[in-house]
């Protein structure tokens, strides 16, 4: 595996959008060019080209990380050794440097960083495309993560979004073909996602609601926000720990699955918001055997119409109803 590089600093403040343009164009022509002599001449296997795809996403930023962990998880698209090597990118990515966390929170809360914790660590917990983890104390001892937002990384998203917009528009004029992919409602789909995970005031707020309609549950925790401690780009939240849910060990596997799938069920059928990211990233499993949901920044919703015509589809698959599946599906 290759090793993973200190984060570049945010294109946005590097260069204009023509600039962000050239740079993205070349980093991908050049790609192409370097796998079409990879394949044709070298005949190697997808493994190094798979890796040298995720570095070059990782290098252009938050908006291409979050396309290579889309593309990770695509099965029914890319090979399982490109898998692998996209996957890294859920939750291995370059930080950025501690000094500008630091910035970042007491700009965020109007106070040093020695007022609001005990303790700080300057040394991240983890990194991902949108945000930084460091692990911190407050004052009367509780232990806290605080999720801080890469700086620029906001403005980088709308500037990489307008160009994928053009670039999509363009490519469906040129390529007829290409129109039944809806790429330009594709990119704009992706482009309005960001824009909710940049936010992480709101996604306070759906942390808020979730841990409370978990608390005290067997199964799910949820870390709750602390009160005071959440403003649009730095978020504490109480800490907890866990293994990663994809490395948990075999005889563990159905009861997990089985606490994933239920509280799914709970979420869409009951609660009408659901997570929307549920990569493995996002999903550890703790000691206690609790599974353990973090990341926010997407959150489906579910209206009270759509729950029940949902749940009249389930219903009249179980008992295999033709008729009432086309009715439900129809009402969807």
């Amino acid at each position: 595996m290759l090793g993973i590089p200190r984060a570049p600093s945010p294109p946005s403040q590097r260069h204009s959008p023509i600039g962000r343009a050239l740079r993205i164009g070349l980093a991908l022509t050049g790609f192409v060019l370097w796998w079409a002599w990879h394949r044709g001449v070298m005949r190697c296997d997808d493994h190094p080209v798979a890796e040298r795809f995720a570095t070059l996403l990782q290098g252009l930023g938050t908006t291409f990380v979050k396309l290579g962990q889309h593309l990770s998880l695509r099965a029914d698209l890319v090979p399982e050794a490109a898998q692998h090597a996209l996957a890294r990118l859920q939750d291995h990515v370059g930080p950025f440097p501690s000094e500008q966390a630091q910035q970042a929170v007491e700009a965020a809360f109007g106070r040093p960083c020695s007022q609001l914790f005990a303790r700080f660590d300057l040394s991240p917990l983890a990194a991902a495309s949108v945000a930084q983890i460091h692990r911190a104390a407050l004052p009367d001892g509780t232990e806290v993560i605080v999720k801080i937002r890469r700086p620029g990384a906001a403005e980088a998203v709308e500037s990489d979004m307008r160009i994928l917009h053009v670039v999509a528009t363009l490519a469906q004029a040129l390529l007829p073909p290409l129109r039944r992919w809806g790429l330009v409602a594709i990119v704009d789909e992706i482009a309005s996602n960001l824009r909710l995970e940049m936010d992480l005031a709101r996604e306070a707020r759906f942390v808020r609601r979730f841990a409370e309609a978990w608390r005290g549950s067997p199964d799910v925790d949820i870390p709750d926000v602390l009160d005071g401690l959440c403003a649009a780009s730095v978020m504490v939240q109480r800490f907890s720990s866990g293994v990663r849910i994809d490395a948990i060990a075999a005889p563990e596997r159905e009861t997990c699955a089985r606490r994933l799938v239920d509280s799914y069920v709970t979420q869409i059928f009951e609660l009408g918001l659901f997570h929307g990211d549920p990569h493995p990233g996002h999903l550890f499993v703790m000691a206690d055997g609790r599974v353990c949901f973090h990341d926010f920044g997407i959150v489906g919703r579910l209206d009270r119409r759509l729950r029940r015509a949902l749940t009249a589809f389930a219903l009249a698959f179980v008992e295999q109803d033709a008729d009432w599946v086309v009715d439900a599906w129809l009402d969807m």
